[in-house]
């Protein structure tokens, strides 16, 4: 994490065998709960960043044809839930 930036502190739920994980991972690179999940976050962000702009510019000709709401159903699609994907 980058300690020139401004920080916010957030808060969400999440299901304790993911919160376990994230501990043991924690204590397995000596690092904080915080540090694993902002690199998690950073890591997350960055691949659909890179994803969106390779759909948008990749995939020009059905996103030209389709336009914005075309790439919407996409990613509803691709980040949905496992268990609600089709």
């Amino acid at each position: 994490m980058n300690h020139d930036q401004p920080t916010e502190p957030i808060t969400i739920r999440t299901a304790k065998q993911i919160i376990s994980e994230i501990d043991a991972l924690a204590a397995a690179m000596d690092r904080s709960r915080n540090y694993v999940v902002n690199q998690a976050l950073r890591q997350y962000l960055e691949t659909n960043a890179w994803q969106i702009e390779r759909i948008k510019a990749g995939g020009g000709g059905v996103y030209r044809h389709c336009g914005e709401a075309w790439l919407e159903a996409l990613m509803r699609l691709v980040f949905a839930e496992p268990a609600a994907r089709p």
